[in-house]
């Protein structure tokens, strides 16, 4: 299935890899993006492609991806949504079955003509391949004119993030004996960092009743949910956001 009509893409290529005693390696590619993104116009959801190059190990592998910068699409919530990321997982194996993994985080602007995956610095999204236009993380980021609109859309996209903080996790996610994830360190799409602490469910193993995230000196704060006899959820109350002075 190809993408909607209209939707920008940049071609994306991981050049082909040998050991160095001259052996290829087999190498294969998982991208996701950061959030569940929709275009609006075909309801169409972008997730998650996998590629490799089992077939002709040691060739690279070329493929387009949406530009992260662009109009045109919403969140699970219907909020208009733009300036997600990508994660590539990058596994290289050669040919006794030894396996390297890379994780590379970056952007596609509109105004990148191409990508190239190697020169991706690990970690987060680095300056080179962000999104030309920062994201904004207080009135004062804002150039010129603010506007009540402005404002409105930049806490929307935070509050979708903070929505799924399991796409914030960056490393080790402590659980409890029941499976429930109670601390993780996170990865703000921004490339700001902070904590995830959750408060396990008293009655279902595994599940997690309220949780608090940190973004520098703001916290969002996902209160306490209901649950019925079956534990699914019946009420969810607002992600509530504070700022320290």
């Amino acid at each position: 299935m190809s993408l909607p009509a209209g939707v920008l893409t940049r071609p994306v290529r991981f050049a082909g890899a040998v050991t160095h005693s001259g052996d290829p390696l087999a190498v294969r590619v998982t991208i996701e993006p950061s959030h569940t993104i929709i275009h609006a116009e075909s309801g169409t959801a972008l997730t998650h492609i996998v590629m490799d190059n089992e077939a002709d190990p040691g060739t690279g592998l070329l493929f387009d991806l949406p530009v992260t910068d662009q109009p045109g699409f919403i969140d699970t919530a219907g909020n208009s949504f733009t300036g997600w990321s990508y994660t590539a997982r990058i596994e290289q194996v050669d040919t006794t079955g030894k396996s390297k993994h890379l994780v590379k985080k970056f952007s596609i602007p509109e105004a990148l003509t191409d990508l190239d995956l190697m020169l991706v610095p690990g970690g987060n999204p680095a300056a080179p391949v962000i999104a030309a236009t920062p994201l904004v993380l207080s009135v004062a980021g804002l150039a010129g004119v603010v506007t009540a609109d402005q404002i409105a859309e930049q806490q929307g996209l935070y509050l979708s993030w903070a929505a799924d903080p399991s796409k914030l996790w960056t490393g080790v996610v402590t659980r409890d004996a029941g499976g429930a994830a109670t601390a993780a360190a996170i990865t703000w799409p921004d490339g700001i960092t902070g904590t995830y602490t959750g408060t396990a469910s008293a009655t279902f193993a595994g599940a997690v009743d309220s949780y608090t995230l940190t973004h520098g000196t703001t916290t969002y704060i996902q209160p306490a949910v209901t649950r019925d006899a079956a534990g699914n959820i019946t009420n969810q109350p607002a992600i509530t956001v504070t700022e320290e002075p």
